[in-house]
């Protein structure tokens, strides 16, 4: 996982010392060496790691035309590219191919890219800057932009240290963190630092800064053959090997459905692919460790695994936060961090990630909702009595909530509606409705509630797109919520010189599942039928068609409390200048006291609640160090 980095001056030659400094910021990148162009108006970096194999960086200069190139980049079809640009120069880096696509097509040259890519290309004959950025977003592009300078780099800390000036928090980030709303696709923590957005391009140049899509998330064209399974596990195992180019492969195994399917396709003719799971010892109800060895009894594998039973929650927390730019609403980072860690320290440059199989794959719960419309009461009760399984709810509870919202789509909608409102607000007035709003950890006096409703609406699928699958399964993969994923998991691998990819995220494999009917995503009560479907015979049975899935919720909340305690009752307690004026302490440490008394049934939201208030208590205070006015 490289770094990438770059200064263009409206008002003369940018120095070599700029570049420097951006390098030097990213040094944690730089673990097979840092590179510096210095171009005519713009100097560029690139902070190198050596992923693809043959250790060849990704930043070049051209003279004629006068072109240059920083890449962090893996592209999925160089050899369809080679053959299209005409290049005969051998070897050629995949920063070297998107050059040579950039002189033939130009600003065009990203909608001919597949693979996952963040870069930068100085024009030096239209003195300008064009970058671009993946599809998806797993590679991050960060820019600053004033008259005087345009400026990008991997990180945003490199842009503030950087540049001169007075940098500010960005407020209502602060906000979108405490009632756990994603960030906006474009901005950052710091105000004038700002994110390229997946599937975009840029122009930079004396007179400002352009911005466009080159893509748009769709479903596939060629539509879904009746061997929807075979058609599914040939796009996944291409994606897999696509994947495991360059030396040093590993791959995570929790024991869950997409972490097993990624292994058994990568150790395929594998001598013994190396695997990293965490393990809770045996007997914890919290241990997959049944379903890891099953895995690896099925083929060649060298497995590393790493006891996380008694691992303190915020271990390491000030180091997180500074990884992180900022505050993070995934309480498992700091433990599941140990897997990057591990699969450095054995020399791994790549590892395979499971992350966003639910998504890409989607468990089909628009179907519910397609059924319930329809009035397919029989069907719907087979999906939802085999769903509710999975997520340890009730069928009877879940079928009359869909029920319900079925008829009220109906021509005796408004009746029904009414009904529904008069039980609800009977339910308030006995005290029996407990649904909290995530709002009670806000301080309204200083947050604003009225735009975090405004916020929290705009993360809602609007009515069209709930009563359809297809169009939540698109609305869900097109949000911001996919590149934060990414951004985050960046930063935590950049750390430990190691490039995590996705094989869920291939544009084939993509573009394909938001084709596939409902009933291929849900089917009899399973979720994620395809792919349960495609892996029979490759996954052990036992895994395959797996049922359970592990709530880690009670052993985060104990985590806090045996370990934590201190650290917890000092943030919440008398002396809580730091976020007093942003957080209702009173909510804070209600929520700690409900843990305390019950960590194995403490809810979701009363973990998040504390963990948000000692994050944001720590950001604050990495802000501050780091020259941030708050």
């Amino acid at each position: 996982m490289s770094g990438i980095g770059g200064i263009y001056s409206r008002k003369g030659r940018a120095h070599n010392a700029s570049a420097k400094v951006l390098l030097g910021a990213m040094k944690h990148r730089a673990r097979d060496g840092g590179h510096v162009l210095r171009l005519r108006s713009a100097s560029f970096c690139n902070a190198h790691l050596d992923a693809l194999g043959g250790d060849v960086p990704q930043i070049c200069e051209w003279t004629a035309p006068e072109l240059a190139i920083t890449a962090d980049c893996r592209l999925d079809n160089r050899q369809e590219l080679i053959s299209t640009i005409g290049a005969t120069a051998k070897p050629l880096s995949d920063a070297q191919i998107i050059l040579h696509a950039y002189a033939k097509w130009g600003e065009e040259c990203a909608c001919h890219l597949e693979g996952d890519f963040a870069f930068a290309i100085w024009d030096g004959g239209r003195r300008g800057i064009y970058a671009a950025r993946d599809r998806f977003g797993v590679k991050p592009f960060y820019y600053h932009d004033n008259d005087e300078r345009f400026a990008f780099a991997s990180e945003v800390r490199p842009i503030v240290q950087l540049a001169d000036g007075q940098w500010r928090l960005t407020q209502s980030l602060i906000a979108r963190f405490l009632t756990g709303l994603p960030d906006s696709s474009e901005t950052t923590s710091v105000d004038g630092v700002l994110k390229l957005p997946p599937r975009s391009q840029l122009w930079a140049d004396k007179s400002g800064v352009r911005i466009g899509s080159y893509w748009t998330v769709e479903p596939s064209r060629e539509g879904v053959r009746t061997d929807a399974a075979e058609q599914f596990r040939d796009l996944f195992q291409r994606s897999v090997q696509r994947r495991l180019r360059g030396g040093n492969v590993g791959a995570m195994l929790s024991g869950g459905l997409d972490s097993s399917s990624i292994c058994a396709m990568a150790s395929q003719g594998s001598e013994g692919l190396r695997t990293y799971s965490m393990v809770f010892g045996k007997g914890s109800k919290f241990d997959e460790q049944p379903w890891i060895e099953k895995v690896l009894q099925s083929g060649k594998y060298q497995p590393t695994s790493i006891d996380v039973a008694d691992r303190p929650p915020f271990g390491q927390l000030d180091n997180l936060v500074h990884q992180q730019e900022g505050a993070l609403c995934a309480p498992g980072l700091g433990i599941s961090g140990l897997l990057y860690e591990a699969a450095g320290r054995d020399g791994v440059r790549v590892l395979l990630d499971g992350h966003g199989g639910d998504e890409v794959v989607s468990h089909g719960q628009g179907r519910l909702v397609e059924l319930s419309v329809a009035g397919r009461w029989g069907a719907l009760w087979t999906e939802v009595r085999g769903a509710a399984k999975i997520h340890n709810e009730s069928a009877y509870r879940q079928f009359l909530k869909l029920a319900l919202y079925g008829m009220a789509q109906g021509p005796y909608g408004a009746y029904v509606k009414i009904g529904v409102g008069a039980y609800r607000k009977l339910l308030r007035k006995n005290g029996a409705d407990n649904q909290r709003s995530p709002l009670e950890i806000v301080n309204e006096s200083r947050i604003n509630p009225d735009a975090i409703e405004r916020w929290m609406e705009e993360t809602r699928p609007p009515q069209s797109v709930r009563d359809s699958d297809g169009a939540l399964h698109l609305w869900q993969l097109s949000g911001p919520l996919v590149a934060n994923g990414f951004e985050i998991l960046d930063k935590a691998a950049a750390r430990q010189g190691v490039e995590p990819r996705y094989p869920f995220w291939d544009k084939d494999l993509v573009t394909f599942c938001l084709a596939l009917p409902s009933e291929w995503k849900l089917r009899d009560g399973w979720p994620r039928y395809i792919l349960r479907k495609s892996m029979a015979g490759i996954l052990p049975e036992s895994v395959c068609w797996r049922y359970s899935k592990v709530d880690f919720r009670g052993n985060l909340a104990r985590g806090l409390v045996v370990h934590h305690d201190a650290l917890i009752s000092d943030v919440l307690g008398p002396g809580s200048e730091r976020i007093a004026c942003f957080v209702n302490l009173d909510c804070a440490r209600r929520s700690y006291r409900t843990i305390k008394n019950d960590p194995s049934g403490a809810s979701l939201q009363d973990i998040q609640n504390v963990w948000r208030s000692v994050m944001l208590d720590r950001w604050l205070g990495e802000l501050n160090a780091s020259g941030v006015s708050i």
